[in-house]
């Protein structure tokens, strides 16, 4: 057999080992794992010394074309991901319109097919019927069920909730997605349970996120470091508490999104050690950072919810390590330089940070400098887990025979800095977290589907492979 693509001499983690050997790829698929050099191939990139890694699968990610195509486009924002490593997203339904409608969906999925360069699944907003008119609860109960059932059928990864109202101006991307009342998200979650698939929740109070909010006076409002105090670690921890407590009788897959303190974890390990069915992912920001960089950075850091202090980032290193934490995901969510500076008022700004193109480069000084983290941590969290718990395991996060040939060449060996050389999204001016930042590493190739796409430090802007993906049978 001529495979169209052999990785020759590489390391390659293999069940949780590296292993020296030589991967095969044919049709978009991993045909063969060896370790001999008999072999006949169209292409063949020598590896030795470097590592190969499955690709990264990011759980929560966010592109706003084409409403704000200043923002990002599919195109741009798949480019920073394939530079970064990450071979599939997860996008959130936050659109506009919001994906909540089947007829939504299936547009949002046209609107990507032959403009990513990485696989992409899409969550659905549940946006039940039930809030917006006087139905009984019969009849919403069996219209609801046709509908989450739908989004089923047409390939839904998951579903996406807000326990927050949508921010002032953008309701319409929240739309069916923002889900207050807790008879309605009692309602919803038992109609997901239905579908077997993972929900995830931005867990936030909003009753106290209006306290907060009009309790702070207006000039401490216009300080970046006042973020922390409208939004506090209870705004996060009642929400959850909240959430997981209603869903007791129910079970539904849960899964909470970008965790940033040590009260949220502490009630998470609660029901995890109970035996509910939740998992929870945080984001390297709330890892390498603590809320200092609010006065440093001021509105080009403000992330919902916010960078902590010190005790919560070593307490979310801790769930890490107890296998409590499951997924690192990077809550991708760029906006231009001009709308992140414009606004004096850090309650207005606009929040988000574009993080797919350094999740991995910002995990990678965690294995030498404070060595918090192995790289095969960093694989199981970045790519195996998150492709385990949205159930498209093994066809994506791991290398094995038949699974998609998604995956990287790392050199641990090469320093590398962080910066716009390496940067692809639009949003890239308004990322002062990691630009300048000195690596321990280099992503030297990315290959989605067998196809390159990503080669030192060039897109291959012909190659765009990414494909839908949708949760196994």
């Amino acid at each position: 057999m001529e495979f169209d693509k052999v990785l020759q001499d590489g390391k390659c983690l293999i069940d949780g080992e590296f292993i020296k050997t030589s991967i095969a790829v044919k049709n978009g698929k991993i045909a063969k794992i060896f370790d001999h050099n008999i072999f006949t191939a169209k292409e063949v990139i020598n590896v030795k010394n470097k590592y190969i890694l499955p690709g990264c699968v990011d759980a929560h990610f966010h592109v706003r074309s084409p409403s704000y195509p200043m923002r990002g486009t599919i195109e741009t924002e798949t480019m920073a991901a394939a530079a970064g490593g990450v071979t599939t997203v997860f996008e959130m339904p936050i659109s506009n319109p919001c994906c909540s409608t089947p007829e939504i969906f299936i547009s949002r999925k046209e609107f990507f097919k032959g403009k990513s360069y990485v696989n992409y699944g899409l969550f659905a907003a549940p946006g039940t019927i039930f809030r917006q008119n006087n139905m009984s609860y019969k009849t919403v109960y069996e219209k609801d069920v046709d509908k989450l059932n739908n989004f089923k059928s047409l390939g839904a990864i998951g579903f996406k909730i807000f326990m927050i109202n949508a921010p002032k101006g953008r309701e319409s991307e929240f739309n069916g997605l923002s889900i207050i009342d807790e008879g309605h998200l009692y309602h919803t979650l038992k109609l997901i349970k239905k579908t077997n698939l993972v929900t995830t929740i931005h867990a936030e109070n909003e009753s106290l996120l209006n306290y907060y909010n009009y309790s702070i006076p207006l000039k401490q409002k216009y300080k970046p470091e006042s973020h922390n105090e409208l939004r506090p670690t209870i705004l996060e921890s009642s929400a959850i508490n909240s959430i997981l407590f209603l869903n007791k009788l129910i079970n539904t897959k849960l899964h909470i999104a970008h965790l940033s303190s040590e009260d949220g974890l502490e009630i998470i390990k609660q029901y995890q050690n109970s035996g509910y069915d939740v998992s929870t992912e945080t984001c390297p920001h709330y890892l390498l950072f603590n809320k200092h960089v609010l006065s440093k950075y001021g509105n080009f850091v403000k992330i919902n919810p916010p960078i902590r202090g010190e005790s919560d980032r070593n307490a979310l290193w801790k769930g890490i390590d107890n296998s409590n934490i499951t997924i690192i995901a990077s809550d991708h969510a760029g906006f231009c330089y001009h709308e992140k500076i414009k606004e004096k008022n850090i309650s207005k700004v606009p929040p988000g940070h574009p993080g797919v193109n350094s999740l991995l480069y910002s995990l990678l000084n965690q294995i030498d400098g404070s060595k918090k983290i192995t790289l095969n941590k960093i694989v199981e969290l970045c790519s195996t887990n998150p492709a385990k718990r949205f159930n498209i395991f093994p066809q994506k996060g791991c290398i094995k025979p038949d699974s998609d040939a998604d995956m990287i060449i790392l050199d641990l060996n090469k320093k590398s800095s962080y910066d716009k050389k390496i940067q692809f999204s639009l949003s890239k001016d308004s990322d002062y977290l990691y630009n300048g930042m000195e690596i321990n590493g280099s992503i030297e190739c990315t290959i989605v589907n067998g196809v390159t796409v990503y080669k030192n430090k060039n897109i291959l802007e012909n190659n765009k492979p990414g494909l839908f993906v949708k949760p196994l049978a």
